[in-house]
C-alpha cells in the first residue's frame, strides 16, 4: 500500500491523498490502474508507433550508407580514386621511364587517347612563376644601447633589477646577474658573466660555442646565435605582486618583505587598466600584520584610480583580497619588471634574430635593416611621439590587376598583411616568410610568360624593408620537346607545369640539365587496370541492389510488435534483443523510395548514350537470366577484354560521356531531364539517380534526396527536419498530452477513494464511540 501520513499527538492527522485501503481493505491501486488501463494502452500504442518511426528513421539510414558509399568509391569527384567520370580512370596504356632517365625532371602519364610507342623527351624547361625576394636577413643584429657603468653599478638582487629573461627555441629562462659583490667591474665583466650563465642554461658544442652568442660592440650587447635555424627573444620578467601580495599571511613569524620585484600589479575596472604600485606604509617595507598591508595596497589602488574607485582592500583568512561594490567589475593581472632592461639598454623593437610576425608594426619597426616607416624621398610617416600621420601603404600590379593595400601600423602585424594580400584575388600572389633565412618571399600564384608582378610602397616602406619591393618581375612557359620513333619531333608550350597533350599527361618538375641525354618514355597498351575498374563497379552494383533488394522484399512479421515499458520489465535483455529483431523485419517492405531508385539504375544500364555506339550488352555486360537474381549483372570476361582493347575510347564515351545540360538545371525541369539522361554516360547517370536520392543540398525545386526527405542524414540539418522525425515529435506531443491528462485522472480516482476512506474511518470511529457509550450504560 502507498501511505503518506504524519503523526501529531495521540490523536494524529491523517493524509488521506492518496491512502489505499487502510480502512476498507480495498487494493486502491489495482483498482485504479484497471481503471485507467484503456488510456494507458492508447499511450502504449502510440509510443510503438514512435519506436517504429525510429527503426524506420535507421533503416532508410542504412539504405542512404550504402548508396553513399557506392557514389564515394566511383562517382565521387574528391574521395574517389576510381571515379568512373574521369577519361583518365579507363586509360589502357601505361607509362614507363627507361632505365637511368630522369625521373626527377618530368612524369608521364598515358592517359585516353594515348598512341603505344617509345617517345624521347628533351629541351625539357620548367614553367616559372614572377617572383621577388631579396633572400637575406631583413632584420638589424639584435644589440643593446650604450651600457653605462654607473648603470650597472645599481644592479643588485635586493633591488630586483638583476633578472634578465630570454627565451632560446621556445625554451624561456631567467638568468640571474651576480653583481651584490661588484662582479660587473665593466661591459666585458657583464658579456663573460652572461655568456657562461647562457652555456649553463641552453648549452653549448664541443667547442664550447654557445648557442647564443654575447660580444661586446662598443659597450653595447651584440647577441647572435650559433645555427641560423635557431630562434631567441629578449624578453621581460614580470612582476610578481599579483600574486603575492595576495597570497601572503602576514606575521610576526614570517613578515610579508615589500620589494622592486613583488609591489605591482594590474588592476581594470571596468574598461580602465592601471598599474598599482604599492608603497612602504610609513617608510616600512616588512608587514607583520594583513591590515597594514591592506591598507598600503588600498592608497595604490587611490593613488592610481582616486578614491571611491568602486575597488577596496579587504581581509579574508588573513590574506589581502579585493572587493567591488555593486554593479563593478574588476580583474588583476601581473606587470612587467623592466629594471634589467632599463640598465642593458634594450631596445625592445629588436629583441628577436627573427621577425616576429604577430607583432604590430610599430613595436618592430626600428628592427628592420630598412626603415618600414621611411617614404622614398627621405620623409617619414612616424612622428616623432611615435605616432603616425599616414598608414602603410603600397600596391601589387599582377596578371590580374592592380591592388591598393592600406594598414595602420599601430594596429597591423605583417601576419595581418601577408593574410590580406594572399586572399586578394587581384594581387593574384601569395607572400611566405623563411624563418631560416629571416627573409620574405612573394610569387604570383599562375606561371608562364603571362605571369607578372610589380610591387611599389606608395606610403613608408615596408616592401622594402622586407626585401619584396620590386618591378618588371616575370614568369616563364614550360616547353618540351617529343620525339617518336619515326624521328618526328614536336615542341610542345604551356604556361603551366602539369598539361595534357596527345593522351599524355606531363608534370614537368625541373629544367633538364644541359647536356643531359633526353628522357626515355615507353608507352604501352594494358587493359588490366580498365578491366578491373569495371569488374569492381560490377561487383559493387550487385551487392547494392542485392541488399536494396533485400530490404524491400523482407517480409513483416506481424506477430511482433514493439515492446512496452511493462512487457520489457518482465523480459530479460536477451529475450528483448530476438524480439526486436524480428519486430524490426519488413520495416521497408514494398517501399516505393527505393524500389524507384532500383527501378531507374537498371534503366540508366541499357538505355543508349547518344552519339555512342557501345552499350553495355557489346561490351559483355548483362542482365543474369536467373530471375531470382533480380537484375544483377555478369561479365563475359574475354568479350570485355576484347572491347578494352579493340575499342577502348568508346568503351570510355560509354562511362564518361557528358551532357552540355547541368545536374541542377536538369533537376528543375523533366525535359531537361530527359535530354541530359540521354547525353549522359553511365557514370552521370549513376550520379544523378544516387544524388535524387540521397542529396543534402537542394536542387532547383528546394527539394532534398528522397531518402534523406524522408529520415535525414546525421550531421545535416535534415536530421531533425525529415518527415519520419516531424511525426516522431507529434507522437511526443500526443504522448505528453495524454500523460498530463492521465495523471490528472489518476489523481481524481485517488482522491475519490481517499474520501471514501475518510467516510468509513469517520463512520467506524462514530460505531466505536455508540459501542463505547452502549457499554458504559451496562
Amino acid at each position: 500500500m502507498n501511505i503518506n501520513s504524519n503523526t501529531n499527538g495521540v490523536q494524529g492527522n491523517t493524509n488521506y491523498k492518496r491512502v489505499t485501503g487502510m480502512v476498507s481493505g480495498f487494493d486502491t491501486d489495482a483498482l485504479v490502474k484497471a481503471a485507467l488501463a484503456k488510456d494507458q494502452a492508447r499511450i502504449d500504442k502510440i509510443k510503438q508507433s514512435r519506436e517504429l518511426n525510429m527503426w524506420m528513421i535507421d533503416a532508410y539510414r542504412d539504405v542512404t550508407s550504402s548508396l553513399q558509399s557506392f557514389y564515394n568509391q566511383f562517382f565521387d569527384s574528391v574521395s574517389s580514386t576510381t571515379n568512373l567520370k574521369l577519361t583518365s580512370t579507363f586509360s589502357s596504356y601505361t607509362a614507363a621511364m627507361a632505365a637511368g632517365s630522369s625521373s626527377d625532371v618530368i612524369s608521364v602519364v598515358a592517359g585516353g587517347g594515348a598512341k603505344a610507342g617509345v617517345y624521347s623527351l628533351s629541351d625539357i624547361v620548367a614553367a616559372t612563376y614572377a617572383r621577388i625576394s631579396m633572400g637575406a636577413n631583413v632584420t638589424n643584429t639584435v644589440e643593446t644601447g650604450v651600457i653605462s657603468q654607473a648603470a650597472l653599478d645599481t644592479m643588485k638582487s635586493s633591488s630586483y633589477n638583476n633578472i634578465f629573461r630570454i627565451t632560446l627555441n621556445g625554451k624561456t629562462v631567467d638568468i640571474t646577474l651576480d653583481n651584490d659583490s661588484g662582479q660587473l667591474s665593466s661591459v666585458d665583466a657583464l658579456v663573460s658573466q652572461l655568456q657562461s650563465k647562457l652555456n649553463n642554461a641552453f648549452g653549448a658544442d664541443s667547442s664550447g660555442n654557445g648557442k647564443i652568442k654575447v660580444e661586446n660592440d662598443g659597450g653595447k650587447l651584440k647577441f647572435t646565435t650559433l645555427r641560423n635555424t635557431d630562434t631567441f627573444n629578449i624578453g621581460t620578467v614580470n612582476n610578481e605582486g599579483a600574486g603575492k601580495l595576495f597570497s601572503a599571511v602576514p606575521s610576526a613569524t614570517s613578515p610579508f618583505v615589500l620589494n622592486g620585484g613583488n609591489n605591482q600589479f594590474e588592476l581594470t575596472i571596468g574598461n580602465t587598466a592601471k598599474t598599482v604600485t604599492v608603497q612602504p606604509l610609513a617608510g616600512n617595507s616588512t608587514f607583520e600584520k594583513a591590515e597594514d598591508l591592506k591598507t598600503a595596497i588600498q592608497n595604490g589602488i587611490d593613488a592610481a584610480f582616486g578614491a571611491g574607485a568602486g575597488v577596496t582592500a579587504d581581509i579574508k583568512d588573513g590574506k589581502v583580497i579585493l572587493k567591488a561594490d555593486a554593479g563593478v567589475k574588476f580583474s588583476t593581472g601581473y606587470t612587467v619588471n623592466k629594471a634589467t632592461n632599463e640598465i642593458l639598454q634594450i631596445d625592445y623593437s629588436n629583441t628577436s634574430n627573427k621577425v616576429d610576425l604577430k607583432a604590430v608594426l610599430s613595436d618592430i619597426g626600428a628592427g628592420f635593416t630598412i626603415d618600414p616607416f621611411k617614404n622614398s624621398d627621405g620623409t617619414s610617416i612616424k612622428n616623432p611621439d611615435g605616432t603616425f600621420s599616414k598608414n602603410i601603404e603600397f600596391t601589387i600590379t599582377s596578371s590580374k590587376g592592380t591592388a591598393a593595400f592600406s594598414f595602420d601600423p599601430a594596429t597591423t602585424s605583417i601576419s595581418d598583411i601577408m593574410r590580406r594580400v594572399n586572399m586578394d584575388t587581384t594581387a593574384n600572389a601569395t607572400m611566405s616568410y623563411d624563418v631560416t633565412s629571416n627573409s620574405f618571399t612573394i610569387q604570383a600564384k599562375d606561371s608562364g610568360a603571362t605571369s607578372k608582378l610589380d610591387i611599389v610602397d606608395t606610403s613608408g616602406g615596408l616592401m622594402s624593408s622586407l626585401g619584396i619591393a620590386g618591378t618588371g618581375a616575370v614568369g616563364s612557359d614550360a616547353s618540351v620537346t617529343v620525339t617518336g620513333a619515326d624521328g618526328t619531333s614536336m615542341t610542345i608550350v604551356r604556361p603551366n607545369n602539369s598539361f595534357t597533350y596527345a593522351g599524355l599527361t606531363f608534370n614537368i618538375s625541373k629544367d633538364l640539365p644541359a647536356g643531359a641525354d633526353p628522357v626515355k618514355v615507353t608507352v604501352t597498351s594494358d587493359t588490366s587496370k580498365t578491366f578491373d575498374t569495371i569488374k569492381s563497379f560490377v561487383d559493387q552494383y550487385n551487392a547494392l541492389i542485392d541488399k536494396l533488394n533485400s530490404k524491400i522484399s523482407e517480409k513483416k512479421d506481424r506477430g511482433y510488435t514493439p515492446l512496452t515499458e511493462s512487457q520489457k520489465a518482465s523480459m530479460t535483455a536477451d529475450q528483448i534483443q530476438k524480439w526486436e529483431t524480428k519486430a524490426k523485419s519488413g520495416l521497408l517492405r514494398g517501399n516505393t523510395d527505393i524500389q524507384n531508385t532500383l527501378d531507374r539504375l537498371r534503366s540508366a544500364l541499357y538505355g543508349s548514350v547518344e552519339g555512342v555506339g557501345l552499350s553495355l550488352y557489346s561490351i559483355g555486360i548483362t542482365t543474369s537470366t536467373d530471375f531470382r537474381q533480380k537484375g544483377k549483372l555478369v561479365i563475359d570476361e574475354s568479350k570485355l577484354k576484347e572491347a578494352l582493347a579493340n575499342n577502348p575510347d568508346e568503351v570510355t564515351n560509354l562511362f564518361t560521356a557528358t551532357s552540355d545540360k547541368s545536374y541542377y538545371k536538369a533537376s528543375g525541369d523533366s525535359e531537361i531531364k530527359k535530354e541530359r539522361f540521354k547525353e549522359s554516360g553511365l557514370a552521370d547517370r549513376f550520379s544523378d539517380i544516387i544524388q535524387d536520392a540521397i542529396r543534402t543540398t537542394p536542387d532547383a525545386k528546394s527539394n532534398v534526396g528522397t531518402l534523406i526527405m524522408k529520415a535525414g542524414q546525421v550531421g545535416d540539418v535534415s536530421e531533425y527536419t525529415n518527415s519520419l522525425i516531424k511525426e516522431v515529435l507529434g507522437f511526443d506531443r500526443t504522448i505528453a498530452d495524454l500523460n498530463s491528462k492521465l495523471t490528472s485522472k489518476e489523481n481524481t480516482l485517488y482522491a475519490k477513494y481517499a474520501n471514501m476512506e475518510k467516510m468509513l474511518s469517520r463512520m467506524s470511529s462514530q460505531s466505536n464511540w455508540l459501542s463505547s457509550q452502549f457499554s458504559s450504560g451496562q
